[in-house]
């Protein structure tokens, strides 16, 4: 998806590229019980911890050429690439369960599924308001300068969102208050 915008006389392209990915991990009780008790306290997650179901991990990264002059630099063509990676569980009982047990299972799923939507729009939020705010930064004295507020913008915006995540998962008590629970 690319967007134009006009600043100056200059016309300056930006973009925001995103890439998804869904990876599972396999939980393999044969009850709800045993189920219950590997998703509370079977650590499955990349430095997971225990109530810790799912993971939306994104990465933000931004690409850009720079325009020196003797009037200053510019920052143009700008990319932004967000990459997401949602790690979610799936249940594999290895024989029949009864089918409360599965629908049970199956509504769980689905809030954690909700719940991670919500980070998954959190972390394109980010994406996109880094796009606005570097694109927004115009001619600075010199490319060293541009590049560093370029970073500055990644770096503060990143950390406003990750606190936005934090207080969510608190809010939400990691999806539980959503219906994330067996």
């Amino acid at each position: 998806m690319a967007w134009a915008t006009q600043s100056g006389p200059a016309r300056h392209v930006s973009s925001v590229r995103i890439t998804e990915a869904i990876t599972r991990y396999t939980l393999d009780a044969t009850s709800i019980d045993g189920l219950r008790s590997q998703f509370h306290h079977d650590l499955h997650l990349p430095r997971g911890k225990a109530g810790t179901h799912a993971r939306t991990r994104s990465d933000i990264a931004i690409a850009y050429e720079v325009d020196g002059s003797a009037a200053g630099c510019r920052l143009r063509h700008l990319e932004v690439r967000l990459d997401i990676v949602v790690t979610l569980p799936e249940w594999a009982p290895g024989e029949a369960v009864p089918d409360w047990q599965y629908a049970r299972w199956k509504r769980t799923l689905a809030a954690l599924e909700r719940h991670e939507a919500t980070h998954r729009a959190n972390a394109r939020a980010a994406a996109e308001e880094v796009r606005v705010r570097i694109v927004a930064i115009g001619p600075q004295p010199d490319c060293s300068s541009a590049r560093s507020m370029a970073s500055r913008v990644l770096r503060k915006t990143m950390l406003k969102y990750e606190m936005r995540d934090r207080r969510y998962d608190a809010r939400t008590r990691n999806g539980t208050a959503e219906g994330v629970e067996l």
